[in-house]
């Protein structure tokens, strides 16, 4: 018997991203969460996602020894432990608080693409219906904003874009699932959206026509703050290895499909990657504490020139006959510079008229 309810599971690592397509979702008809996750200056549109779910996502996380920045995997042995099944209660009261007896809902947070054994669990016993969309956005923009908005090294944000995007891909399989791009949802949503339409085997309450101008004005340029050309990622020449075959990949399955073959290759980096992090950890640590320091001080530097500034601003009126006496010292320079100039020109045309004079006593003798 098929589940009566249906959840849609957006998987992702950056907000932007997921919020981008969670908040197109919603306008097509699926429902949000009962407590949404307040807009900022960072995203201004909004998050569209459950701010109990992200509160639940970080206690297990902490739970673990983990946090929402982590790069490295999710300690698998933790959700066979005993502190398990009390977070499995608190996420079945979560689901029920934010999302009630909807028949078609959404679910998103970053977070849990690092915990997807726990969900998965989840809305199995809860018997809730699942099908997946995963959507990937360009490393080196994710960076940039994690860099400006968290204080992460850029090297690190790749790190945690490729723990979270092989941890969505890996653990997803044999469930329904699509995958887009950030860039091709905001210069073509109405063919992606009936592309994850078909695939997940859905109909949108509402029409991809009734919503148009809505979504138009939604997605707006304003929503990308940063972009870098995907050439740079797709060449190796800015990322590792496994960051631009991984993206490579993405990008192929959101321009045309799945590809059952290529997850040989995924499953390889996957273990590559997460067998070599332990070897790394410190040092990793190390350059992300160096670098937040980098950042620290520049942003005191930043605030002692505002407030130096704030302090001439306040001090004008005191200093204005100081630089009244100045400018007056400078022309006064300058006068005396002509009239330097003028005097030696002067001494030219004198010495010029002195030779013509004994010039001419000498053809006069």
């Amino acid at each position: 018997m098929a589940a009566s309810r249906t959840a849609v599971l957006i998987l992702g690592m950056h907000r932007s991203g997921t919020s981008t397509l969670t908040g197109l979702l919603s306008m097509l008809g699926c429902d949000l969460p009962a407590t949404v996750m307040p807009a900022n200056d960072f995203n201004a549109k909004g998050y569209f996602e459950s701010l109990e779910v992200c509160k639940l996502n970080d206690a297990i996380l902490a739970s673990g020894g983990s946090i929402w920045h982590d790069w490295q995997s999710f300690d698998q042995a933790w959700f066979h432990s005993d502190k398990a099944p009390e977070f499995f209660d608190r996420a079945r009261e979560v689901l029920e608080k934010e999302y009630g007896s909807s028949p078609l809902f959404l679910l998103k947070d970053p977070r849990i693409c690092r915990l997807l054994p726990f969900w998965l669990k989840v809305l199995e016993q809860a018997d809730i219906g699942l099908v997946i969309v995963q959507t990937h956005r360009n490393p080196l923009e994710v960076g940039k904003s994690l860099q400006v908005r968290d204080g992460l090294h850029t090297e690190l944000v790749q790190l945690i874009w490729l723990q979270h995007v092989l941890s969505a891909e890996r653990y997803t399989r044999g469930i329904q699932r699509c995958f887009i791009s950030y860039e091709r949802l905001l210069s073509n949503w109405q063919s992606d959206v009936s592309r994850v339409s078909q695939a997940l085997g859905l109909s949108w309450p509402r029409s991809a026509e009734q919503v148009s101008a809505e979504v138009d004005e939604f997605l707006s340029p304003s929503l990308r703050h940063y972009q870098a050309p995907k050439e740079l990622v797709l060449s190796g020449s800015e990322v590792s290895k496994w960051v631009s075959d991984t993206y490579a990949t993405l990008e192929m399955w959101a321009e045309h499909g799945e590809d059952e073959g290529h997850r040989e290759a995924l499953d390889c980096m996957f273990g590559e990657f997460n067998q070599a992090a332990p070897n790394f950890a410190k040092v990793v640590a190390l350059a992300q504490s160096s670098f937040r320091k980098s950042v620290e001080q520049e942003r005191e530097l930043s605030i002692l020139k505002a407030e130096l500034q704030e302090f001439r601003l306040s001090q004008a009126p005191a200093l204005q006959p100081v630089d009244v006496v100045v400018d007056r010292c400078d022309e006064l320079l300058n006068e005396l510079a002509m009239f330097n100039q003028r005097l030696q020109d002067s001494g030219q045309q004198l010495s010029n008229l002195q030779q013509s004079c004994d010039a001419l006593r000498g053809i006069s003798v």
